[in-house]
C-alpha cells in the first residue's frame, strides 16, 4: 500500500485513504492532477476525493471496455465460424464447432499476450481452452478419423 500525497489537504502530509500498489496507472493520473494543481493549471489548488473517483470509475470503465473486445468472440464472428463448421441446420454444439471456436480464441488470445507479458491469469485461461480443445480433438480421432483428418486441415493445426 502506499499513500497518496498532498490529498484534500493539498500539503505534502499523508492521506487518510490507502490505495493499493496493483492501481499504478490510477497513481500516475492521480498524481499528474495533483501537479496540475500545484502548477496552477487546475481548477484552484485543491484536490478533492470527487477528483479521484472520477479517475478511478474512468479508469475502471476503460479497462472493462479493452477486456470486452479482446477476451470474447463477437456475435457476428461466433455466428460466421457456426455456419462455417455445423454439420446441420441446427447444429451448434457439435465437436467440429465446439473445436473452430475454441481455436478462434485461442488465437485471440495470443495476440493478447505479446503486448501483456505478465498476465498470468489470462494465460491461465488459455492453457484450460488449450487442453479442452486436446481433449475433443482427441474424442474426435478416437470416434471419427476421417473427421478428425478434416478439421486439422480446415483450422491448419498440426504444423
Amino acid at each position: 500500500m502506499f499513500w497518496l500525497q498532498g490529498f484534500i489537504t493539498g500539503s505534502s502530509g499523508r492521506c487518510p485513504i490507502p490505495i493499493p500498489n496493483g492501481l499504478g496507472q490510477l497513481r500516475r493520473d492521480f498524481d499528474n492532477l495533483v501537479r496540475a494543481e500545484k502548477s496552477g493549471q487546475g481548477k484552484g489548488g485543491r484536490v478533492y476525493f470527487a477528483d479521484f473517483q472520477r479517475l478511478k470509475k474512468r479508469r475502471k470503465s476503460n479497462k472493462d471496455e479493452e477486456l470486452g473486445k479482446k477476451m470474447a468472440l463477437a456475435k457476428t464472428k461466433k455466428k460466421e465460424i457456426i455456419s462455417k463448421y455445423k454439420i446441420s441446420k441446427n447444429d451448434s454444439g457439435s465437436d467440429e464447432v465446439q473445436i473452430a471456436l475454441l481455436t478462434e480464441r485461442i488465437n485471440g488470445l495470443s495476440g493478447h499476450f505479446g503486448k501483456n507479458v505478465k498476465d498470468h491469469h489470462s494465460r491461465y485461461g488459455l492453457i484450460k481452452m488449450v487442453s479442452r480443445r486436446k481433449r475433443l480433438l482427441k474424442h474426435l480421432q478416437s470416434e471419427t478419423p476421417e473427421k478428425y483428418q478434416q478439421i486439422i486441415a480446415r483450422l491448419d493445426l498440426r504444423k
